[in-house]
């Protein structure tokens, strides 16, 4: 749990850095979030030892933790105010949603005698199904067809 929190911690604070207000740099980063997720699965099974281990979860949810803050940033700089709730109310239960339904599905494979490594190196595999629709999706984006709304404190 340690390596999770520290993980989700230091993904965002130093890719925000890099990628600022930047649309393009934003939705690369959800890509490179979403590799990240599922390098630090796929090699979490294959792990020799606890700390390695531990440093492949960091990698995995500071990947994850970049793709939540980097999606979220996207929906607000470019949803209108009136609706703003109602989308993040929409994204968040989705989430919500997709996390419960992999947690019951890795629970019921792991009830059923495969291994913990085997399930690990699963979902690192499965997790180049979202990366590769979000590559897809990037390639489909026309310079400008979503302006980034930036709005002042005045």
């Amino acid at each position: 749990m340690g390596a999770r929190g520290l993980g989700a911690l230091v993904g965002p604070l130093f890719s925000a850095r890099w990628a600022g207000h930047s649309g393009g740099r934003l939705r690369l980063g959800i890509l490179f979030g979403f590799l990240a997720v599922g390098l630090g699965y796929g090699t979490l099974g294959v792990a020799g030892s606890l700390w390695v281990a531990c440093l492949w979860v960091v990698l995995a949810h500071s990947g994850g933790s970049t793709v939540w803050v980097f999606s979220t940033t996207l929906l607000q700089l470019n949803t209108d105010d009136k609706f703003r709730g109602r989308v993040f109310s929409a994204e968040l239960g989705l989430c919500m949603l997709t996390l419960a339904i992999g947690a019951y599905v890795s629970g019921f494979f792991l009830d059923r005698g495969v291994t913990p490594r085997t399930v690990s190196i699963a979902i690192g595999l499965l997790m180049l199904i979202p990366a590769g629709l979000w590559a897809w999706a990037m390639r489909l984006w026309k310079p400008g067809a979503a302006p980034m709304r930036v709005e002042s404190a005045n």
